[in-house]
């Protein structure tokens, strides 16, 4: 939250990070690593040493079908992830809002092109205020981001469906943010949206947002999120 056929795809690329929110569960290994298991007991991302993730797929019967290396360090990317069967959020992600009415919904597969994707919804906005899907991750000041993900909008009325980006050190102190809009005229379409950015000194945490927000009274809109990354 704010103290975050064309394509709109963001990714967020931080340099030497660790996750900060788990997936469905996570365990301590030997040597320090760190194993994610979804609600079937099946290891999903493994947290190695050189600061990459190690990400396994399975079939319908539950067998392996990929394993591979992958900066990635967002929890449940793609929201495939559901451990309490929520309907409003997916695993590891969080939800914040200020504004009148703020709805959040876990989409399946035939509202858009993914398995599954992040719908936020918003009306009765009154000026300033927003409604945001976010999640943490832990870095190192002085590095390179790039943060990336799908986006469609389905309707706007007087706001903008942004992507943010926080800085925090230790103190829980917030440091500097970056804030890029979608552009306005698309709807119901998929486009490339970037925020790039270099991390504050002192920084030992990122928070990652993507939302709805207004500078006018009376706003309104509904999109639809699919993040890809955090390198």
């Amino acid at each position: 939250m704010l103290s975050s056929k064309p394509k709109i795809t963001f990714y967020l690329i931080l340099l030497m990070i660790s996750i900060l929110f788990i997936s469905d569960s996570v365990a301590m290994g030997a040597g320090g690593k760190t194993y994610y298991y979804d609600t079937n007991g099946r290891l999903v991302n493994e947290a190695l040493h050189s600061n990459e993730i190690m990400e396994y797929q399975y079939d319908l019967n539950g067998n392996v079908k990929r394993k591979f290396r992958t900066n990635n360090m967002l929890v449940n990317p793609n929201f495939e992830l559901n451990a309490s069967k929520a309907t409003d959020i997916a695993s590891g992600w969080d939800k914040w809002s200020d504004t009148g009415s703020a709805l959040f919904q876990v989409i399946p597969a035939s509202v858009v092109s993914k398995s599954v994707a992040q719908k936020v919804l918003a009306s009765g906005m009154k000026l300033g205020t927003a409604a945001w899907l976010f999640q943490d991750v832990t870095v190192k000041g002085n590095l390179p981001v790039l943060f990336n993900g799908d986006v469609s909008i389905e309707s706007i009325n007087k706001a903008k469906v942004s992507l943010c980006i926080q800085y925090f050190d230790a103190a829980n102190t917030l440091l500097s943010q970056k804030t890029v809009d979608y552009p306005s005229g698309f709807l119901n379409s998929y486009m490339t949206l970037s925020l790039t950015d270099i991390t504050p000194p002192n920084t030992v945490r990122a928070r990652a947002h993507v939302g709805i927000r207004t500078e006018e009274g009376g706003g309104s809109g509904a999109f639809y999120v699919t993040p890809q990354a955090i390198y």
